[in-house]
């Protein structure tokens, strides 16, 4: 009858195979590919970069989209351009930020920085979100994790303040 508990009378129980791209609940199977993880084991433990910036390759893995060599210069303002230039999708980050104590010494802390602009698009901001515990879980060694959801929440002032 039409008060059927029977589930092919309930539509929203059943997800069509091309509709699951597309359904939140789907994308929690998004992982990091080899290269994803490969690379922030080379931050972490050989210093091989200053940061890592990862996107989602077709809603299907994490992928590297850029780095900065440890042999290159770390120029700040050049790092936050790259991170907020996307203002339309959100982005994961590694990096190997390095400052002063408060006693003056030299630190380094490796920050996770999910960047969520207010500018983009929900879909996308959901997709993130649904893999991004999971995601920061495989990365062993993070200090802290900084959800930015405007350039302020990681100018240097606000990444300084990190450290301590």
């Amino acid at each position: 009858g039409i008060y059927s508990t029977n589930s092919a009378f309930i539509p929203h129980l059943s997800l069509h195979p091309s509709l699951s791209h597309t359904h939140p609940i789907m994308n929690a199977g998004i992982k990091p590919s080899d290269a994803a993880l490969q690379a922030y084991t080379d931050l972490q433990l050989k210093h091989k970069y200053h940061y890592i910036i990862y996107h989602l390759k077709d809603n299907t893995s994490i992928e590297v989209e850029e780095t900065l060599s440890a042999e290159e210069k770390f120029e700040f303002d050049d790092f936050h351009g790259k991170i907020i230039k996307h203002q339309n999708e959100p982005r994961f980050v590694v990096v190997d930020f390095k400052g002063k104590s408060k006693d003056g010494r030299d630190i380094s802390k490796i920050f996770f920085i999910y960047w969520s602009p207010d500018s983009a698009k929900i879909k996308p901001k959901m997709v993130y979100s649904s893999c991004e515990n999971s995601f920061r879980a495989a990365l062993t060694g993070i200090s802290k994790r900084i959800q930015a959801n405007d350039p302020g929440d990681i100018d240097e002032d606000a990444l300084n303040a990190q450290l301590h």
